[in-house]
This record gives structure tokens, sequence and C-alpha cells, in this order.
């Protein structure tokens, strides 16, 4: 889940903004991506159901 890492993209580097470590890290990006979310308008339970899948993947279960 990338936001925002590619250089000189419409988007800018978001990656600067809300992103620790490494972005190519589940672990990290998808904390960052929630982040990105609430920022630009998507709904807390959305980005309460992506971090709950992060926590899921974390833990090594990738199941829905």
């Amino acid at each position: 889940m990338q936001i925002g890492c590619v250089p000189h993209s419409k988007a800018g580097n978001a990656w600067v903004r809300y992103g620790h470590g490494r972005p190519h890290d589940p672990a990290q990006a998808i904390p960052a991506a929630a982040h990105y979310l609430v920022d630009h308008g998507a709904s807390r339970p959305y980005v309460a159901k992506v971090k709950q899948l992060a926590g899921r993947y974390a833990q090594g279960d990738g199941r829905r």
C-alpha cells in the first residue's frame, strides 16, 4: 500500500508527511496510508477497518 512515493508524481511525496521507515514494509505503510486517507476525506470507519486488517496482516493472518 504505497502512498505518493513516486518522485515528481501529481500527489507529491506523501510518504515524507505520513510515513516513517520503509514504504514497502506493510507494517509501516498501512498506518501511513490510513492517516493519509483520513486527511483526504475517508470516513473514520473505513480507516478503522484498514487498521484492523493491518493488525491481522502483521500477526500473519491475512484473512478478512
